[in-house]
This record gives C-alpha cells, sequence and structure tokens, in this order.
C-alpha cells in the first residue's frame, strides 16, 4: 500500500512538475506575441490616427484594432479586388459609377464585390 501512495506521489508530481513547465511556456508565448502585437499595434495606430479626421481619433481602442485588421485584411486582396471594394465601400461609388470608372460590366463588379467579401470574411474570422 505505502508502494502505491508513493508511485502515485511520484506521479502527481511529474504531473505537477510538466504543467507548470506548460504553463509557464504558455505564458512565455503569450507574452511574446503581446509584445509583438503592440508594437506593430502601435506603428499602424498612429498611422490611422494621422489619416482620420478628430471623429475616428475618437474611437475606442478595440474599434482601431479592428479597424486594423480590416486594414490588413484589405491589403491582402488581389488589387482588381481591392479596387472595387475601396470605390464601393469607402469611395460610395454605386456600381454603374464603378462601371464607368474601371470599364467592366456591372455583374463582373457585383462577382468581384462579392468575392472580395467572402475573402475579408475569411481573414478576418481566422484572426
Amino acid at each position: 500500500m505505502k508502494e502505491q501512495y508513493s508511485e502515485m506521489t511520484e506521479l502527481g508530481l511529474k504531473l505537477h512538475t510538466y504543467l507548470v513547465k506548460v504553463m509557464r511556456n504558455a505564458a512565455r508565448n503569450y507574452d511574446k506575441k503581446e509584445k509583438y502585437l503592440r508594437t506593430k499595434t502601435v506603428n499602424l495606430t498612429s498611422e490611422v490616427i494621422d489619416n482620420q479626421d478628430s471623429i475616428a481619433a475618437e474611437k475606442s481602442y478595440s474599434e482601431q484594432i479592428e479597424n486594423i485588421e480590416l486594414k490588413f485584411a484589405l491589403d491582402s486582396l488581389p488589387n482588381e479586388l481591392k479596387e472595387i471594394i475601396t470605390l464601393y465601400y469607402i469611395d460610395g461609388l454605386s456600381n454603374a459609377e464603378i462601371e464607368k470608372k474601371v470599364g467592366l460590366s456591372e455583374v463582373t463588379i457585383i462577382k468581384r464585390k462579392t468575392e472580395a467579401i467572402k475573402l475579408l470574411r475569411e481573414r478576418l474570422s481566422s484572426v
């Protein structure tokens, strides 16, 4: 009986040691990731704030992070998709106005817009 208790205690100690190491490594990895993200966030946040008007500068921190993530997602789109999304959502042009500006049919514009939104959703859901 004493032997079993000794084995269980030894096993418990090994498990405890293992779990402590796992938690310590997880904490270190988290700290490294947070430090990296803080550095990126500081650089990009200053860029975003400099380029936006005073109303945008008053956004909460979480909204700024969402904007940065959206900017990364937009920048990762192919140019032909990014152009359509920018003209439609940022410049506020209609499909007909985009058609005149870029010389594509309205059907192609709608397809590209749909494809771009699908890609953005995929990239933003993985963040």
